[in-house]
């Protein structure tokens, strides 16, 4: 059984929606120009390694909170390796 949803419903979902679509790029902006940032105006980049593995053995209730911080953290390296093998920066 299929359920309909009123039309107030539809217009807030389409809403949030775009209010994360809004979100998700302006933090994509945000990372590609600090990034951009780091590999025209540092002299080195350090990166530590971080043991994933704990983070997902967490059992607070914030955990998943700090695997999609984590998650971020992941793409914005990504994003700086890029820029790096872009601007032919070792």
């Amino acid at each position: 059984m299929l359920l309909s949803h009123s039309k107030n419903w539809y217009t807030l979902k389409s809403k949030i929606d775009r209010l994360k679509e809004y979100k998700s790029n302006f933090i994509n902006d945000w990372e590609h120009k600090k990034s951009l940032k780091l590999v025209d105006y540092a002299d080195f980049i350090g990166i530590e390694d971080i043991n994933f593995k704990s983070f997902h053995n967490m059992v607070d209730k914030g955990r998943s909170k700090i695997k999609k911080s984590w998650y971020r953290v992941g793409e914005f390296i990504s994003n700086l390796d890029y820029k790096l093998d872009w601007y032919k920066v070792f």
